[in-house]
C-alpha cells in the first residue's frame, strides 16, 4: 500500500499566550502540496475563566484544527501530529492523525519489528538506525497497526519522517513575525 499525500499538522501556543495552527500537506516526497495556517488567535480573559482548563484543547481541537482540516482542498489519508491530543482528536474528523518522534527503546533488531507499550503507544524500527514512538486510538487493532507501519516502512524510503514539522514550525514563526 502507498500512501500519495500526508499530511504535517501541529499547533504552537507562543509565549503571550497566542496559539496559530499549521498544515502542511506533501508528497512522498516531501515536496508540499499545500500549507494553510490561521492566524494568532489570542484568548480573551474572559474565555479563559469561562473555559478554564479545557481552553487548551477547546482552542486546539475546535477553533484551530477543525478550521485547518476544513480548508484543505485534496485531503490526505493520513496526518502526523506532534501532540497525543490532537491524535485522538482525529477519530472525531474521520481522519487517521499519528502522533510520531524518535523513540529510544529498541522494538527488536528488524526492519518492521513493532513493540507495544502500556499507554498504547506502539515503537516501530523502520531503519537499522530509526526507530520512532508512535501513537494514534485508530491504531488498536493488530491488523490497523500492520498496515501503518507498512506505510511507515514506504515512507521511510523516500522522506525524513519528522523534517517537515521543522518546516511547518518555521512557516508559523515566519508568518507570526511579519504580522508583528
Amino acid at each position: 500500500m502507498t500512501i500519495d499525500k500526508i499530511g504535517y499538522l501541529m499547533v504552537n501556543r507562543s509565549e503571550d499566550a497566542s496559539y496559530t495552527g499549521g498544515v502542511m500537506i506533501i508528497d512522498r516526497y516531501g515536496m508540499p502540496h499545500e500549507f494553510k495556517y490561521t492566524e494568532p488567535i489570542r484568548p480573551t480573559k474572559l474565555q479563559r475563566i469561562l473555559y478554564g482548563k479545557a481552553l487548551d484543547r477547546y482552542i486546539k481541537n475546535e477553533v484551530i484544527v477543525k478550521n485547518l482540516i476544513s480548508k484543505i482542498e485534496n485531503a490526505p489519508s493520513l496526518y502526523f501530529v506532534k501532540e497525543r491530543e490532537l491524535s485522538d482528536f482525529g477519530s472525531e474528523l474521520k481522519r487517521l492523525f499519528v502522533t510520531v518522534s524518535v523513540s529510544m527503546d529498541d522494538p527488536g533488531k528488524e526492519v518492521g519489528s513493532i513493540k507495544q507499550t502500556e499507554g498504547g503507544e506502539f515503537i516501530i524500527r523502520v531503519s537499522s538506525t530509526e526507530v520512532f514512538r508512535c501513537y494514534s486510538n485508530a491504531l488498536k487493532s493488530s491488523e490497523r497497526m500492520k498496515e501503518f507501519t507498512e506505510i511507515l516502512l514506504e515512507l521511510s524510503k523516500t522522506l525524513d519522517l519528522l523534517e517537515p514539522f521543522n518546516r511547518v514550525e518555521e512557516a508559523l514563526e515566519f508568518i507570526c513575525k511579519q504580522k508583528s
